[in-house]
């Protein structure tokens, strides 16, 4: 199962890479390939922000608010691709944006798991979208256009893992499409959302939960141990004599920073999601100016100081020997 969702990936890729060799656009054909795609990501921007004020379990409130930070990355990064070729076009949402927000607010109230299908649904369509345009550009254009294809991926991945652990019966279609086995997202029976890394991943840790004081927060056992594993080491030697409150306020504290997060996204949801893990940015070119200066022939003496301390007493003379003796000040500083 996992080999066919992997080789299905893979074909993608290689369909894109051998496809006809790219040429460069002008900006109304980046416009006119961008703006529909980013029209949909506003309206499911729009719907997810209808569904979070009715939503009740905090987990998967944390889950459409990753949602919806990756849909806000994804729309800012293709209008910073049409501003560079020229465009200043305003986005703005699909048509079809107040008929899902309508409709995510029903599916809201009367449940998460239609919430996540009608969610999935939309997410699909996007995703084929992004497909369609993938391997088309060249450059950093491509580059930006596949980071954003990268999010989607892994969102829908999320959404398929979700709906196929919360389904009142075996999920074989959800299941299918998933790359990995199911129980390699879920360590428990029930399905738990990560504070982190959206799932509950099994580990020799135990999960931390915190239910009081408020707000709720849980973290699998996976990532208990790698942010545990994250502290310096200085810091670790004396980990085992912290008390177990002050132990789990600092794990979860760690956790929730937006470093840790974006860790979890690049990392363990690009392994989740069976794609490649995210390449190092290329390393920023810089200018190298030549000398150009016409060169002394004869080389400088070296400077001297000459101090008159005849006038001064031997208090204060030896207060100047001190204070420009360099060997001392080299010793004390």
């Amino acid at each position: 199962m996992a080999a066919k969702t992997r080789a299905k990936t893979k074909t993608i890729r290689v369909q894109h890479e051998h496809a006809l060799p790219r040429q460069p656009v002008n900006a109304e054909e980046l416009a006119e390939m961008l703006v529909p795609v980013m029209a949909q990501e506003m309206a499911s921007i729009g719907a997810i922000d209808s569904a979070i004020p009715n939503e009740r379990e905090p987990g998967y409130v944390i889950l459409l608010r990753a949602a919806k930070s990756g849909k806000q990355a994804n729309v800012e990064q293709m209008t910073a691709m049409l501003r560079m070729m020229g465009v200043a076009l305003p986005p703005r949402p699909a048509p079809i944006e107040p008929l899902l927000k309508l409709q995510t607010a029903t599916l809201t109230r009367i449940g998460t798991t239609p919430l996540l299908r009608a969610m999935r649904f939309a997410e699909t369509a996007i995703v084929a979208m992004y497909e369609e345009r993938l391997g088309t550009l060249d450059g950093l254009l491509e580059q930006g256009f596949e980071k954003c294809w990268r999010r989607a991926r892994k969102h829908l991945m999320v959404l398929t893992a979700h709906i196929a652990k919360r389904g009142a019966k075996p999920e074989i279609e959800e299941q299918l499409a998933l790359p990995w086995p199911l129980d390699r997202y879920f360590a428990h029976d029930d399905a738990r959302v990560c504070f982190r890394c959206l799932f509950d991943r099994a580990s020799d840790y135990a999960p931390l939960e915190r239910t009081d004081p408020h707000p709720y927060t849980y973290l699998c056992g996976r990532c208990h141990e790698e942010v545990l594993g994250d502290f310096p080491p200085d810091l670790l030697e004396s980990a085992g004599a912290w008390p177990p409150s002050d132990r789990e306020a600092r794990i979860i504290e760690h956790a929730l920073g937006r470093p840790s997060k974006l860790k979890a996204e690049s990392k363990v949801l690009n392994e989740l999601a069976a794609l490649a893990p995210d390449l190092p940015p290329l390393p920023m070119p810089y200018k190298s100016a030549l000398d150009v200066s016409p060169r002394r022939t004869s080389r400088v003496p070296p400077s001297v100081s000459v101090l008159n301390v005849d006038a001064l007493s031997e208090l204060e003379r030896e207060y100047v020997e001190a204070l420009f003796d360099y060997r001392s000040v080299r010793e004390w500083w």
